[in-house]
C-alpha cells in the first residue's frame, strides 16, 4: 500500500501537529503526529494524495509540496506499506480536523519534533525539517527506512 506522510508548515514557519484519538484502529491510543494517509485511486500522483489528505484532515489547502527523498517501509495490520515523506506549505487558516483527530496545534520546529510520536532519530528529523524550511532536500539520494 502506498502512503504519504507530510510535514505541514505555514508562512510563520509553524508546523501543524494533529492529535489522534483513542479509537484509532491502528494505534489504539492518542498521540501527536504529522499528517498521514494512503494513496487512493482518484490520486494521479503522490502529490495529489498529499493535497487531498491535508484538505480532508484539516480543511487547509496545500499550495506547494515537495518530496523529501525519504521513505519508510513497514508492515501494519497485514499490509506492506511504503510511506513517502513530503513537505507541504499552507496559509495559516482555521484548522478544521476530521473524526480521526481530537486536536491540532501550530508549533515551532523544535517543539514540533519534541511533541510528535516518531519511531526514528529525532535529531535527524530536526535536521531534515530545518533544511526543508529553506526549500532544501537534506538527503541527496533517497533514504529508505525499514
Amino acid at each position: 500500500m502506498k502512503k504519504i506522510l507530510t510535514f505541514v508548515i505555514n508562512e510563520y514557519d509553524e508546523f501543524l501537529a494533529l492529535k489522534g484519538n483513542d479509537e484509532d484502529p491502528y494505534s489504539h491510543n492518542s498521540f501527536w503526529y504529522p499528517i498521514t494517509g494512503k494513496k487512493e485511486s482518484i490520486d494521479k500522483t503522490l502529490e495529489d494524495s498529499v493535497k487531498r489528505v491535508v484538505k480532508e484532515s484539516t480543511s487547509l489547502k496545500v499550495y506547494k509540496t515537495f518530496y523529501l527523498n525519504w521513505t519508510f517501509k513497514y508492515k501494519t495490520m497485514n499490509y506492506e506499506c511504503q510511506e513517502y515523506l513530503y513537505f507541504s506549505f499552507v496559509k495559516k487558516n482555521k484548522v478544521v480536523i476530521n473524526e480521526e483527530s481530537t486536536n491540532s496545534a501550530w508549533l515551532n520546529v523544535d517543539d514540533f519534533v519534541k511533541r510528535v510520536n516518531w519511531f526514528y532519530d529525532k535529531k535527524e528529523l530536526l535536521t531534515v525539517l530545518k533544511s526543508a524550511i529553506n526549500n532544501e532536500i537534506y538527503f541527496e539520494e533517497e533514504k529508505i527506512e525499514r
